[in-house]
């Protein structure tokens, strides 16, 4: 993978992520009031300041960085899209679909 297609494909997943969690709101709220902000991080889970899940520049850089530094992204993609949702038949389905918009993102030029 080169350097211009790892930043094409990190740029168009955190995006695609953003779109699929909360539609990059901010203020988004999901999982009971656990999850906050655009990628809809479960705050006292990772120890993150409600702040932090509502800012997203911060929110994309703690997501990116830990799916690169706990899941091996970009090489184990899928997984790491995956484990962002959590486990199981629905954590499937949501890597199949922010690829998809990732896709989208890509061809559209985002």
């Amino acid at each position: 993978i080169t350097e211009a297609q790892f930043l094409s494909t990190c740029y168009n997943d955190i995006l695609a992520m953003a779109y699929s969690e909360s539609r990059f709101d901010n203020k988004a709220v999901g999982d009971q009031g656990r999850s906050h902000g655009p990628f809809q991080i479960q705050t006292k889970l990772h120890n993150v300041t409600l702040e932090q899940a509502e800012n997203y520049e911060w929110a994309a850089e703690w997501t990116l960085d830990r799916m690169v530094r706990d899941l091996d992204y970009p090489y184990l993609r899928t997984a790491a899209i995956r484990r962002h949702n959590g486990a199981g038949k629905g954590a499937e389905m949501y890597a199949v679909a922010v690829k998809s918009k990732a896709e989208e993102f890509r061809i559209a030029g985002y």
